[in-house]
């Protein structure tokens, strides 16, 4: 979560060449963490401070980066 959460917040990639390449795998990452994140059990996660902090923040930077990809191309 924290690589990804790196990779969003320090624009490494220009993630409009992923998209002109149709390569879809910064969006299948982005997918398969939030797929992870919401399918723990949130009881048992709260007691993990380090860990819940980390969902938190990584879900608001995926939302506030890359709206228009969890809105288009997510299967949620």
């Amino acid at each position: 979560m924290k690589i990804l959460d790196r990779l969003i917040l320090g624009n490494y990639i220009n993630f409009a060449i992923l998209e002109y390449y149709n390569d879809s795998s910064f969006s299948q990452v982005c997918e398969m963490t939030l797929q992870l994140i919401l399918s723990h059990d949130l009881k048992q996660v709260k007691n993990h401070k380090k860990i819940i902090s980390l969902q938190y923040k990584l879900i608001q930077v995926i939302f506030e980066k890359q709206m228009e990809m969890v809105f288009i191309k997510f299967d949620f």
